[in-house]
């Protein structure tokens, strides 16, 4: 524990040191500029984690009896290994929500297994419990982190909420169980009332979230224009939801779509290569795959298909009113 409280402490230090240090060897024109934007909190997704922390807060105490710990289970183990060898197989066509149709059932025949079967010291149980929470995790880092990449939101801001929320959601679920151990409701026991109404919950979730046609939604957050000097951001969120509607019309991959994107926000090939690690070549293709979709042949045509001018001079009249 002393050593766990040493390296916490210093992980903080040690990460915004290195990012200072990354955004130093930026040239200074690419360098992200601060602008204050009021936002408010994409709650679906945050509530969505929420409903999966309330219910492993409900098994994780018999989950772990094992051997395994929470963070070195077999399941933790297993839905990373699916991830990383979907990605590497599918790249930029990996289906993310597949997470979803791992983290429901596992999540579900965890509480079956445990509150409601009795299973305590079962390993498939710790398993289930691990595997799920894992996959809905990876889900909510991976929605979490398109919203800061498209419309600039500050990570630790948002992880923050959302950390937040899924603790307080995990400890309801630890005293739900507590509490439900030692009450029952006429032959039903407290644990099985509780694990119902955390399926329940999580069942009702992943339709919802299932039911989203894009996982690049807003998830119910709102950008609005805030004090003197926000525009560029505000400008740049109403350009990343023109090129996602474009994208969607014309048929673009998830890299055709963030090239387009940074083509919009008038960087240049090589400023794209830097900001998504790819090569030249690479690069070039991306581009040349999106003016072929598009029918166009310049960037001057892309400009007047997005209505880039336009929109610049929409931000600026905002400002002015």
């Amino acid at each position: 524990m002393p050593w766990l409280f040493v390296m916490t402490a210093l992980l903080p230090i040690v990460s915004l040191a290195s990012a200072r240090k990354g955004f130093a060897l930026l040239p200074e024109g690419e360098r992200p500029q601060k602008a204050w934007v009021s936002i408010s909190v994409p709650w679906k997704i945050i509530l969505l984690m929420g409903f999966f922390a309330f219910s492993y807060g409900i098994v994780e105490a018999n989950a772990y009896r094992g051997y395994f710990g929470p963070h070195s289970s077999p399941g933790t183990f297993a839905v990373s290994g699916v991830v990383l060898l979907g990605v590497l197989v599918k790249r930029d066509k990996f289906d993310f929500n597949t997470l979803c149709r791992i983290a429901l059932p596992l999540t579900v025949v965890a509480l079956f297994l445990i509150s409601v079967l009795g299973f305590t010291d079962d390993y498939l149980s710790g398993f289930c419990v691990a595997g799920g929470y894992t996959a809905f995790s990876i889900l909510i880092m991976v929605l979490c982190s398109n919203l800061c990449y498209r419309y600039g939101v500050s990570a630790i801001w948002l992880f923050g909420m959302e950390r937040s929320l899924r603790l307080v959601f995990m400890f309801l679920g630890r005293c739900m169980y507590e509490y439900g151990s030692v009450i029952t409701v006429g032959s039903v026991r407290g644990t099985t009332i509780a694990s119902g109404i955390a399926i329940l919950a999580v069942v009702m979730g992943m339709f919802f979230l299932l039911s989203q046609k894009e996982l690049s939604s807003k998830w119910g957050a709102s950008f609005l224009v805030g004090p003197e000097g926000n525009g560029e951001a505000v400008r740049k969120q109403e350009l990343a939801d023109r090129c996602e509607l474009l994208a969607k019309r014309f048929g673009l991959t998830s890299r055709e779509t963030e090239v387009l994107i940074l083509l919009a926000q008038r960087k240049t090939v090589g400023m794209i290569e830097r900001e998504l690690y790819i090569a030249n070549g690479t690069a070039k293709a991306h581009v040349r795959h999106v003016y072929q979709k598009f029918d166009i042949h310049s960037r001057e045509e892309l400009f007047d298909l997005l209505g880039v001018d336009g929109l610049q001079e929409n931000v600026e009249a905002k400002n002015a009113g």
